[in-house]
């Protein structure tokens, strides 16, 4: 079996491999091409004998057709691929023509053959071998090692707060160590966690503080843990530095001990060494934390030194990455694509008359892209070599870390630049070495010299330009002579579009108009805000005279109810001292008639007194329906309110009252029949049963007259419902008079916050423009463009002041009132007091009661007032 070698891509080879060999087994298309290459090879063939007559030419296509069609072609081997990249991965393919695998398998074998003998004899670790990792693998890694941040974000923020807090206090307050044996120390770690302040301390993740010596503990365990194999921080380099393959954490661990090992000697572990740069990272960002805090202005000239530097090896640095990364993936590229070229070159060979070149050419294609490998390994050897002499020796610390890193980004971009001249030179091991080395030393000669000659002008002439980008500008007829002279301002812009400037003299300038918008319409805080409160102004006016209204018309009623009760009660005291004298009289001889009946009755029916009371009492009161029930009404009068009745009680007797307790008697007894006697005895005696029914019936009547002359005699209860109603009237008078103070205080208050409204406006002036456009872009999405924009329709700018009016409506009037609620108390200071016009509704009662008395006084009725209670 065949063996081909690539330095990487082993899977895309294996594929093209298998293309190849599956299109060149075809019975379609292939035999189809082979036809018409064989028609085209005879016809130039026959061509080639017309002209010549030369009998060779018949030769040469019969040995050219049999050679490529029955030996390169025809016959099938198996091969192998061999990533030297992944030593594991071996990947085989069948039934490939023996005119691919023939030159391909030997010039691939004799290229790695030549490779790996050149390693051996100068032999490195498998971190410095390019055939086992590629161009400056072992260097790169110790390079990137330098940079080795922890990835715990706890870890990262402790440290950084632990060497701000601790290790600088015991660098300048207790002087345990200089900053000198920090930056010089081998083992910095030990160091700074050799004795931590008991004193000083940090805070953690929950804001507690911490001592030095506490957080000195809980770094030394977290990095131990996090520096080790399994860790969070080694992990994250592992993944990146060598993907997902299976033993990417053996390997990691091996090739950084090799690669230390290599440039600097000792033997420290991995973990060790990841450990020590994790500390040198975290001491760095620290230190340099620490000056920008305390305003450190060195700190921006050593960034500008570095800028410079780094932007002079920035054209170096350019084509080395392209040259270390972009060759070998060019080489891998390049000679997948001549095998994947093999059929068309064989349908060429079949033509005699290019057989030999276009074989010829295709082997030494072959060829020269094998010669690549050869000239990587011993390039790559080279800088290993020479950087291993130059670092040789020396320990990394803080001091001399930038310099480490200085260095092998130099011997990279060197190498890298050096790279580019491999294609040159591999051209002419195939060619000759004469031309090529003459071409790689015209290509690098160029480069140098284009890059001094523009640094030269540009020192020389004092014209430097750095970060300047120009884009699509036009500048035409502009004359300008004025002098100008700006200097130490920076300006940044925020993400609203606010331009923030720092001036030389530490100020900040903030200019907020690129972040404002220009509109039609503008929004003006203190304006719309003192119209707003003068709106309310008014409508609390509105109130208070409608109050005053309501109280002036209750006052006059209750003067015209005064007047109406002084005349009634002067002709109600003139009608009362006879009707009580006669009817006591005729009331006691009519209670003895009734008592009598009731008697008698008893004494001849064999029934008790209170029984034969009860039973005469029903039989009247059937008797006399309509006399009973107009009675009861009268009773139900009195119960209800005297107010309905006033006017037709004004005129009775005032010495009705003496008996009212009587009655109340009888008025009780007569309507308390609700009983029926339970003896059913029958009397025929009809003629002293009617009489004394009679005699009954007409005590009966005489009882009833008198409740009914007494009932209208109750003048004084109707003169209380009268104050009564006058008391209402004063009442809702006050109510209406305090309403109307109420309102009157309101508009002055309001009032006054207008003012204070044109007085802030005089003084601060706020933009709601931009407030305005997120406004109508909510509410009117579809159209805020127009509506923002467009000043020249009359409807857009009326549904744009419509919308401004609700902004300031939603906006502005909320804040008015927010302001009012929370100064309200002091409104008033400085303002004179309310005064109403008139006496309050409680002074006007107090004085017109008085006047009622004197009144009811001088017409003899007596003051006292009875209740229905007390009557009854």
């Amino acid at each position: 079996m065949d063996t081909i070698y690539t330095i990487s891509g082993g899977a895309w080879f294996r594929d093209s491999l298998n293309a190849v060999a599956a299109f060149t087994q075809s019975s379609g298309d292939w035999v189809y091409l082979i036809k018409m290459a064989t028609i085209l090879s005879v016809i130039i063939a026959a061509i080639t004998y017309v002209r010549t007559h030369d009998l060779m030419t018949t030769l040469k296509w019969v040995a050219a057709f049999v050679l490529v069609t029955g030996v390169l072609l025809g016959s099938k081997r198996s091969v192998q691929v061999i990533d030297i990249s992944d030593a594991t991965a071996v990947y085989q393919v069948d039934n490939v023509p023996v005119g691919l695998v023939l030159p391909a398998s030997l010039i691939s074998s004799v290229g790695h053959a030549i490779t790996v003998a050149y390693e051996t004899v100068f032999h490195q670790p498998d971190a410095m071998t390019y055939s086992k990792t590629g161009m400056l693998f072992g260097a790169n890694l110790v390079g990137s090692s330098t940079d080795f941040m922890s990835t715990n974000p706890a870890i990262a923020g402790l440290f950084s707060d632990y060497v701000q807090n601790c290790v600088v206090g015991d660098i300048m307050l207790n002087h345990k160590y200089s900053l000198d044996d920090l930056m010089r120390s081998p083992d910095p770690y030990s160091l700074i966690f050799s004795r931590p302040s008991p004193l000083r301390g940090v805070y953690d993740q929950n804001g507690n503080f911490q001592t030095c010596q506490w957080a000195a503990g809980q770094l030394q365990n977290a990095m131990n843990l996090d520096s080790a194999p399994g860790g969070e921080t080694w992990s994250y380099y592992v993944h990146k530095l060598f993907g997902g393959k299976p033993n990417a954490t053996t390997l990691f661990g091996t090739m950084m001990g090799d690669s230390y090992s290599f440039f600097y000697g000792g033997g420290q572990s991995a973990s060790e060494i990841m450990k020590k740069n994790v500390t040198m990272s975290a001491l760095r960002k620290g230190i340099t934390s620490y000056g920008a805090r305390n305003g450190d202005t060195a700190s921006l000239v050593n960034l500008s030194t570095e800028s410079s530097f780094a932007k002079l090896r920035m054209s170096q640095a350019t084509g080395a990455n392209m040259a270390t990364h972009t060759l070998p993936i060019m080489q891998t590229v390049l000679f997948g694509m001549m095998i994947g070229l093999f059929p068309i070159v064989m349908l060429l060979a079949i033509m005699s008359v290019l057989t030999l070149e276009v074989l010829k050419g295709y082997v030494f294609t072959l060829a020269y892209l094998q010669t690549w490998p050869i000239l990587f390994a011993i390039l790559n050897n080279a800088m290993n070599f020479y950087l291993k002499s130059s670092s040789g020796g020396i320990n990394v610390t803080l001091s001399n870390l930038s310099q480490v890193q200085q260095q092998y980004s130099d011997i990279g971009t060197t190498a890298g630049w050096l790279a580019l001249s491999i294609p040159f030179l591999a051209y002419g091991i195939v060619k000759g070495m004469g031309s090529a080395v003459s071409q790689a030393g015209s290509y690098l000669g160029n480069a140098m010299q284009s890059a001094s000659t523009q640094s030269a002008s540009q020192a020389v002439d004092g014209n430097w330009s750095f970060n300047n980008m120009q884009t699509d500008n036009v500048t035409g007829g502009k004359w300008d002579t004025n002098s100008s002279f700006a200097n130490g301002q920076m300006t940044a812009q925020t993400n609203n579009g606010a331009l923030v400037t720092q001036t030389a003299g530490g100020g900040s300038v903030y200019n907020s108009s690129p972040a404002m918008s220009k509109l039609p319409v503008d929004i003006n805080f203190g304006k719309a805000m003192s119209s707003t409160a003068q709106r309310l102004a008014r409508e609390s006016e509105t109130q208070a005279e409608s109050s005053l209204a309501g109280y002036n018309h209750a006052v006059n009623s209750a003067f015209n109810q005064a007047k109406q009760f002084s005349t009634q009660s002067g002709n109600s005291s003139s009608m009362t001292t006879g009707a009580d004298s006669s009817q006591s009289t005729s009331q006691t001889k009519g209670a003895s008639m009734m008592v009598s009946a009731a008697q008698s009755y008893a004494a001849r029916n064999n029934i008790s007194e209170n029984q034969a009371f009860n039973e005469l009492m029903d039989k009247s009161t059937r008797g006399e329906v309509h006399a009973g029930a107009k009675a009861y009404g009268r009773v139900d009068s009195d119960k209800a309110a005297l107010g309905k009745i006033a006017s037709l009680a004004f005129g009775g007797s005032a010495g009705g009252e003496f008996y009212a307790g009587g009655s109340g008697s009888a008025s009780s007894g007569s309507t308390d029949s609700t009983t029926h006697g339970g003896q059913q005895t029958r009397d025929h005696s009809a003629d002293q049963s009617s009489q004394e029914l009679k005699d009954f019936r007409q005590g009966k009547d005489m009882v009833q007259s008198y409740r009914v002359s007494h009932s209208g005699s109750h003048t004084d209860n109707t003169a209380n419902t009268q104050l009564d109603q006058l008391g209402a009237t004063l009442s809702v008078a006050d109510s209406q008079y305090s309403q109307y103070t109420s309102s009157l205080n309101r508009s002055h208050e309001y009032s006054q916050m207008a003012s204070s409204s044109d007085t802030t406006s005089a003084n601060m002036q706020s933009n709601y423009a931009q407030e305005f456009v997120g406004y109508v872009q909510q509410h009117a999405p579809a159209k805020a463009d127009e509506l923002l924009t467009n000043t020249a329709s009359s409807e857009v700018r009326a549904e744009r002041e419509q919308l401004a009016g609700q902004f300031m409506e939603d906006t502005l009037r909320s804040r008015v009132e927010g302001d009012y609620q929370q100064h309200r108390s002091s409104l008033t200071d400085g303002m004179e007091t309310v005064q109403p016009q008139g006496p309050s509704g409680n002074n006007t009662m107090a004085s017109h009661t008085d006047k009622f008395n004197k009144l009811a006084n001088m017409a003899g009725i007596m003051y006292r007032i009875f209740s229905y209670n007390q009557l009854k």
